[in-house]
């Protein structure tokens, strides 16, 4: 999310209200903690450089709860208008963030970037 400015602030700020409004504070700020220990680098940047690489920390932090966790966050991304996609369509988004590969982020970020300016 570096240098992608008010779309990079838009993807922080709507992945942060997601996971708050599921974990709580206190559990966002020990899931980022952990997260980017593992990392090495921001959370929110990692989701839109290296998808897969964000679900394996978050996966190697919360094991099977990952998925749980990421398909909850990806349903009030969508259900909020944070994510221009349909309910249905969180399994394939899932699947995006746990397989990445070429054009993964920029699938995703697309999606972020057709809802900036809806509220979210």
């Amino acid at each position: 999310m570096s240098g992608r400015g008010e779309l990079g602030s838009a993807i922080r700020r709507s992945l942060s209200r997601a996971l708050e409004s599921i974990l709580g504070a206190s559990g966002l700020s020990a899931l980022r903690f952990h997260v980017e220990r593992r990392l090495g680098m921001d959370m929110y940047d990692a989701l839109c450089e290296d998808p897969r690489g964000f679900y394996s920390a978050v996966e190697g932090v919360l094991g099977g709860g990952a998925e749980a966790l990421m398909r909850r966050t990806l349903l009030w991304l969508v259900q909020n208008g944070c994510l221009s996609a349909g309910e249905h369509e969180v399994d394939s988004l899932l699947r995006l963030l746990k397989e990445g590969g070429e054009g993964a982020a920029n699938i995703i970020i697309s999606l972020f970037r057709r809802s900036l300016g809806e509220g979210c």
